[in-house]
């Protein structure tokens, strides 16, 4: 993987601060540009580690903005270990290959210790992710990155299996129209966390 080159950078910070990963409200690529061009940004743990006073001195931030994406990177750091996976980009993972991840290894150590065969065995991932997987934490520049997010607080939670015998267990619900005080993302995790299904 090339760490190095600029527009594929940006794409992996930019990624990393999406909602379905780590949640960083108010960033987007011009954020993410503005930093790497003035302030040198150049991996995402720089992230946790930049001067609030310089990053409202930017042109188009300012003062309320450094501070909102202070607390939203603080917030980041207790995260769910399904979306810690989804953040790092690794190669064919998505949304859903992440969460089976997260469910069958439950900590973040165990799935950066499993070999080939235990990747397999998650269920609907084939050899090819598996492969991906595998080589993605034994990749020299992705270990050291994610050491150095661990070592800036950033914890991503073990997997809590849903309740069994919770509220929805064994129910489907279907969420339609629109939602009082949850986004759908967020009323789907209840009711996955409560042993139900979503569709």
């Amino acid at each position: 993987n090339d760490y190095s080159c600029k527009p594929q950078l940006i794409r992996r910070i930019v990624h990393y601060a999406t909602r379905d990963a780590m949640d960083i409200e108010a960033f987007n690529e011009k954020t993410a540009q503005l930093l790497y061009d003035e302030l040198n940004v150049r991996k995402i743990p720089d992230l946790y580690t930049l001067d609030m006073d310089k990053v409202a001195g930017l042109h188009g931030l300012g003062k309320k903005s450094a501070e909102k994406l202070n607390s939203e990177l603080e917030k980041s750091k207790d995260c769910e270990l399904s979306a810690f996976i989804y953040s790092l980009g690794i190669p064919n993972v998505g949304k859903k290959t992440a969460k089976d991840l997260a469910k069958t290894f439950k900590s973040f150590d165990a799935l950066t210790k499993a070999d080939i065969d235990q990747l397999m065995a998650v269920p609907e991932i084939g050899d090819i992710i598996a492969q991906a997987v595998y080589d993605f934490f034994r990749d020299h520049g992705a270990c050291a990155e994610i050491e150095e997010l661990l070592a800036l607080g950033v914890k991503p939670r073990d997997y809590e299996d849903t309740v069994s015998g919770g509220y929805f267990s064994d129910k489907t619900v279907v969420l339609t129209g629109t939602l009082q005080n949850y986004s759908r993302d967020e009323a789907s995790a209840i009711i996955e966390k409560l042993g139900g299904k979503t569709t």
